[in-house]
């Protein structure tokens, strides 16, 4: 009696499904990573724009952040209008690019309504720099770096679908 070498299809059945299942586990911790890697860029260029308006502010002699209406003539600028109508560009060249967000808009929105908050402050008032198209994953990864972990309050809030606040000031001193 001749003895084949092989495997059977048992086997080749079970090492397909340990190949499947560690390839679901990779691509989910992939997208995790990848969600990380993007709201620290996201975390980055917010602050590189918070240092440039206050430098921008202190420079100007500005006790207060500006208002967003007298820098270009139009409410809630984008950050590339401001630089483009203001000396903001000796602080910041341009808006944030994020290579793997490459749509994101970063908006200014001071409209002189900052207050102290409230428990869950979820209104638009306040100093706040606005982040569009930005997945929800990303925006809680994001609140979960820097905030509370609670996209709904805080200083990183859900505006509306793909909109994140990013609080600059609660008050209208910085």
């Amino acid at each position: 009696m001749k003895k084949t070498v092989g495997y059977t299809i048992v086997e080749m059945m079970i090492v397909v499904v340990v190949i499947g299942i560690l390839a679901a586990i990779t691509t989910v911790s992939y997208r995790y990573v990848q969600d990380r890697a993007k709201a620290a860029a996201l975390a980055d260029g917010a602050k590189a724009v918070e240092d440039a308006f206050r430098m921008f502010t202190t420079k100007n002699g500005h006790a207060t952040w500006p208002i967003d209406d007298p820098l270009t003539g139009t409410n809630n600028s984008t950050i590339n209008e401001i630089i483009a109508a203001t000396n903001l560009k000796n602080y910041l060249k341009s808006a944030p690019v994020i290579s793997s967000m490459p749509t994101t808009t970063w908006t200014y929105d001071n409209d002189g309504d900052a207050r102290l908050p409230t428990a869950c402050d979820t209104s638009w008032s306040g100093v706040n720099l606005v982040m569009s198209n930005v997945p929800d994953s990303v925006a809680k990864e994001l609140d979960r770096s820097i905030d509370d972990g609670n996209t709904s309050c805080g200083r990183v809030r859900k505006a509306n679908a793909n909109v994140v606040m990013y609080q600059l000031s609660f008050d209208m001193n910085f």
